[in-house]
Order: C-alpha cells, then structure tokens, then sequence
C-alpha cells in the first residue's frame, strides 16, 4: 500500500478484522477492480455475504468511532460477567 492508495481486500480486511456490525457479524472491506474507491460490507440480515440484503457502505468510514463502540459494547459484556474486575480498560 503506498501513501494515497487503498488496501488490497485482504489488507483492508486485516485492518478491520474484530470490528463488527449491530447483529454482531464481521464486516468486510472492499475495493473496487480500478483501486478509485472501496466500501464496507455486512451481510445483512441472512449472515450470508453477496446477498441482495446486504448493506454496504460508502465513503468515509470512521474507524476510531467503531473501535469505541466495540470497546463499550465489550465493558458492557463484562460488567455483566462477575470474573472480571468493572474497571478495567479494554483495548484493541
């Protein structure tokens, strides 16, 4: 990847692996044959990607604002589980 030009698929992937979507499925990065342009993907509602009900999206996609929503969905799993301490600090 040089400076200015979008991951590869795997790449891109790599980069976003953890992150999920509300049904808590993974999402999945894509770029376009040309490298112009690229879009995150879920699967929708069936769980299975490449179906007519998945939803992409396109443009800027604010990394940093996921990662935060993943970190308080997981303090909030956790608060639920006695074996963990309550204030801890979760990082990716």
């Amino acid at each position: 990847m040089e400076n200015g030009e979008l991951p590869e698929d795997e790449t891109g992937n790599e980069l976003i692996k953890g992150i999920e979507d509300v049904r808590e499925k993974q999402i999945r990065y894509e770029r376009n044959a040309k490298g112009e342009g690229s879009l995150i993907r879920n699967a929708g509602g069936d769980g299975v990607f490449d179906t007519k009900d998945d939803q992409t999206s396109v443009g800027d996609f604010d990394l940093d604002a996921e990662r935060e929503s993943d970190t308080k969905r997981e303090q909030e799993r956790w608060s639920a589980n006695d074996d963990h301490p309550r204030d801890c600090a979760i990082t990716k």
